[in-house]
């Protein structure tokens, strides 16, 4: 009881600190409620949802600014207009852009950079365990917005069933996850936000499990890291590409360990590590930084590989703040000016890979004698290998939604390029159903059904009481496919009296058969059938 008197004390005093954001909280579920009961084709409800959801995060930060320079009362009402003008000046940008990709970057973008700015000025005004109070207070106000999701679900499946209301069920459960987390959750993380000019205090829940839980499984996979390393350097070989996102999430624990760990005094081995860990990720960061350098000079960037490295940067800059004890504000600020760089600059993460791509292909291609003074020429002389890599880095360019080139633009539109589609396998799939509908029995003792998948080899074993019955279905197979030959990618025939008789004693009576090809070469069969035995 005493919990829920708190939550509600503490929601009050939310909303008369937070009054602006409650309200764009309560503006934003009328809008998500606008696109859910009356869809349509209209962009502004969405460009206006993005809009509320930076100026909601621009609210919270302008008000601990004013309470930092104590202003309060109407000045501070006054104040607070400028999250209007941010709203207005987002919507404008937005119905200029049009672009919906580049839209939910800029939004995502601008969002994620308010949060980490208010970070900052939180870890700055309210001491270096801000962020945990913070982080304590979202999982806080997730639990409350689930368990009030919940129970007015409850309610509605109760009113839908028992009183058999006509109401459209699907809206409304949309509009109660909406209000949960939009309005109940919110507020809820509102409330968490230290004050100003008052040190926050370390969640004591919170570090015993990242003491006992968190960290010693982070040291188990630190082992698993150090083993592979271990390994890549005893074959002489780098396999790029396997555990690039695992050393990210090695260094990005570790940055959260040290921005959410300064206060346990109790736990003193934890603050050793806070310090002290980053140098156990130095080998760890050096192999992925090899592996990427070799990923890119492979395949170029893609958003997934750039993000990926934007995070590395990221926590290999937490090792020497750690080291050096640097305040937390700082890489707040620094997270807050990578996000802005990689979503809202030039160097975007949409833009800077297409870019790579876009040099690569072009590269290749050249390279190759299939661009020459801007025509392109036939690719009949290629491998498949180099026909495959030239497509699939067509294919990443073309599905770029930006501006481009003139001269790619005239590259991408020619059918050669698109005749690289068909540069690999020609895949089929065949098909057989037996029209027959009975087996002959007549000698035969007892029955098996198979239901078998053979590789190339085509061979299946049927384990039987006589024992394992050894049965190839690959010349049949292809004696089909050469009899029913069709055109299409899928062809479907019926055959009358599908079977075959593996030795004396057994007779296959096969329902169905479905061949795969490759070239016209068997990859796989499999089949639905009956083993008789005699």
């Amino acid at each position: 009881m005493n919990i829920v008197l708190q939550l509600r004390r503490r929601s009050v005093d939310s909303i008369r600190r937070f009054t602006v954001p409650f309200l764009i909280s309560i503006l934003l579920f009328a809008d998500l409620a606008y696109l859910t009961c009356w869809p349509s084709d209209e962009k502004w409800p969405v460009y206006g949802a993005i809009s509320l959801c930076i100026a909601a995060m621009f609210s919270v930060w302008w008000q601990l600014v004013l309470e930092a320079r104590r202003i309060t009362g109407t000045k501070a009402w006054l104040w607070q207009g400028a999250s209007l003008v941010v709203w207005a000046g987002s919507y404008g940008t937005w119905m200029a852009v049009q672009d919906m990709t580049y839209i939910i970057l800029y939004g995502s973008g601008i969002f994620l950079a308010l949060t980490a700015s208010i970070l900052a000025w939180l870890t700055y005004y309210a001491g270096e365990s801000a962020f945990n109070r913070v982080f304590c207070g979202a999982l806080q106000a997730v639990g409350v917005a689930v368990v009030a999701d919940i129970s007015l679900s409850i309610c509605a499946m109760a009113l839908q069933t028992l009183l058999q209301l006509s109401l459209s069920f699907s809206n409304l459960y949309a509009l109660i996850f909406y209000a949960s987390f939009l309005v109940v959750g919110w507020n809820v993380f509102l409330s968490s936000v230290p004050k100003v000019g008052c040190p926050a205090l370390p969640s004591k829940p919170f570090g015993n499990v990242m003491a006992y839980v968190v960290v010693p499984v982070y040291g188990v996979l630190l082992a698993i890291l150090y083993i592979y390393i271990a390994m890549i350097f005893f074959k002489g070989e780098m396999p790029v590409g396997k555990m690039n996102w695992f050393a990210s999430i090695a260094l990005l624990v570790y940055a959260f360990c040290y921005l959410t760990c300064s206060g346990y005094d109790k736990h003193a081995w934890l603050l050793r590590y806070r310090r002290w860990g980053g140098l156990l990720l130095l080998p760890v960061v050096a192999v992925q930084l090899w592996g990427v350098y070799i990923r890119h000079e492979a395949y170029g960037l893609t958003e997934l590989r750039y993000l990926s490295m934007a995070c590395t940067a990221f926590g290999i800059a937490v090792i020497p703040a750690a080291l050096r004890r640097l305040s937390g504000t700082w890489l707040f600020l620094l997270a807050a000016g990578m996000t802005l760089i990689i979503s809202v600059t030039p160097l975007n993460v949409l833009d800077t890979p297409y870019r790579s791509q876009e040099k690569r292909l072009l590269a290749m291609m050249e390279e190759k004698g299939m661009l020459q003074n801007g025509v392109v020429s036939d690719a009949a002389d290629l491998s498949h290998e180099d026909k495959e890599e030239l497509y699939s880095t067509y294919r990443y360019v073309k599905s770029y939604t930006g501006q481009r080139d003139p001269a790619v633009e005239a590259v991408l539109q020619s059918p050669v390029m698109e005749s690289l589609r068909y540069a690999g396998p020609h895949y089929r799939s065949r098909y057989f159903i037996n029209d027959s509908t009975a087996a002959p029995v007549s000698g035969y003792a007892t029955m098996y059904v198979v239901e078998r998948t053979a590789g190339k080899d085509g061979m299946i074993t049927v384990q039987t009481q006589r024992g394992d019955v050894a049965i190839s279905l690959l010349s049949y197979a292809e004696q089909l496919c050469r009899q029913y030959e069709g055109a299409g990618q899928m062809a479907n025939r019926n055959v009358a009296n599908l079977y075959l008789l593996p030795d004396d004693g057994h007779y296959l009576f096969i329902r169905t058969m479905n061949v795969d090809l490759a070239d016209d070469v068997v990859q796989s069969i499999s089949i639905s059938a009956i083993l008789l035995e005699k």
